[in-house]
């Protein structure tokens, strides 16, 4: 038996270690994608799916090729193996591949325009770490008119959940389920306003002589963010007219712009995120207010 050496490519894998950790990513796969599909050249976009898209199987006109958009989906969801903040769009995106339509088209193309923004984009597995899991779910599958399916079912730290509601002082008096709702999606609003008030500071101080991929990586945080400030009160105000699959929508995206933020500054090595802690937060407080959310839907 021949020793090859340390594993560094196998089945469209890229393998990367050092004495931090291990770095997985299909790196080269997803460039290769780019450029079959014609997207190398594309506008990257900085989310897999528009957060308010609905979706159905009758949107959109039917596909003259539907092979190709088979091939692009079987060749997106191999890449969900080391990408898997795209699994939603990509398995939602899955379930029409029997009678595709234009919509779902571009659908797809909107995640190649994601990829095109972060190609190397991985996993890292830290070598002095203790084990940890953490996952969450994305949680506007309420508003699918196919199946009114809510698949709702984030991991909340409930510690986390407890001592945020407790600090505000409002929640003390609140009377039912929907008062409690309403209050953990203006904590949520709170804190995504304040994170955004944070970025700018880091962004303009002076005293931090910031790396330049940390700098732009706050930029792009930046701009999630500030998107999601409106969002958040457009959610809150659904939530306030019982619109709950609305505010759902709303509150999924800024859940992932905490977690498409937090990534950002994973794409080269050694780089510590100055936002961690914020983005955690924003994760669990929309988590929580999703989790209401569904409990009052049912």
């Amino acid at each position: 038996m021949k020793d090859l050496g340390t594993l560094r490519y196998f089945l469209e894998l890229e393998i990367a270690r050092n004495d931090t950790g291990i770095t997985l990513c299909q790196r080269k796969y997803a460039l290769d994608l780019l450029t079959e599909t014609g997207y190398l050249g594309c506008k990257p976009s900085s989310t897999p799916m528009e957060p308010n898209l609905k979706i159905s199987k009758d949107d959109g006109e039917p596909l003259c090729d539907i092979t190709s958009y088979r091939r692009l989906i079987e060749k997106l969801l191999y890449l969900t193996v080391t990408r898997p903040y795209i699994c939603y769009s990509v398995n939602r995106l899955s379930q029409f591949l029997a009678a595709p339509r234009t919509s779902h088209l571009q659908a797809a193309l909107r995640i190649l325009q994601y990829i095109k923004r972060t190609p190397g984009q991985g996993l890292f597995f830290p070598s002095s770490s203790t084990i940890q899991i953490k996952a969450f779910s994305d949680a506007d599958w309420g508003t699918c008119p196919d199946t009114r399916r809510s698949l709702t079912d984030p991991n909340i730290n409930y510690e986390f959940c407890v001592a945020s509601l407790e600090s505000d002082s409002s929640s003390h008096s609140a009377k039912n389920l929907q008062q409690l709702g309403q209050i953990a999606i203006e904590l949520d609003q709170r804190n995504v306003t304040s994170t955004t008030s944070y970025t700018k500071r880091l962004l303009k101080s002076k005293k931090n002589n910031l790396d330049p991929f940390v700098k732009a990586a706050l930029q792009d945080c930046l701009e999630l963010y500030s998107d999601a400030i409106p969002t958040l009160k457009e959610a809150i105000e659904d939530y306030r007219n019982g619109h709950y699959d609305d505010a759902n929508v709303k509150l999924s995206s800024v859940l992932d712009a905490s977690t498409t933020c937090e990534d950002g500054f994973k794409e080269k090595k050694g780089v510590v995120s100055p936002l961690t802690g914020r983005n955690d937060d924003v994760f669990q407080l929309s988590a929580i207010s999703l989790s209401i959310i569904n409990m009052l839907k049912k």
